[in-house]
């Protein structure tokens, strides 16, 4: 196989979260023991915001 190029796969992984830094302590959390365990790829952080985070003055329970 002359002149070809092997190159290896490395998935890639996202782990969604919140914004709040509770939310964000906890992805820290997740990534570090994914990493402790070996796991081969890229881990990225995408944060996602809902309805919630956006309107504040609303509240979520139905109990009011």
């Amino acid at each position: 196989m002359a002149g070809l190029s092997m190159s290896v796969f490395r998935p890639r992984l996202v782990l969604g979260t919140r914004g709040s830094e509770l939310a964000l302590a906890q992805e820290r959390m997740v990534h570090g023991a994914l990493e402790a365990k070996g796991l081969l790829g890229e881990i990225g952080t995408e944060i996602i915001a809902t309805t919630g985070d956006k309107r504040l003055d609303l509240r979520l329970g139905v109990d009011n």
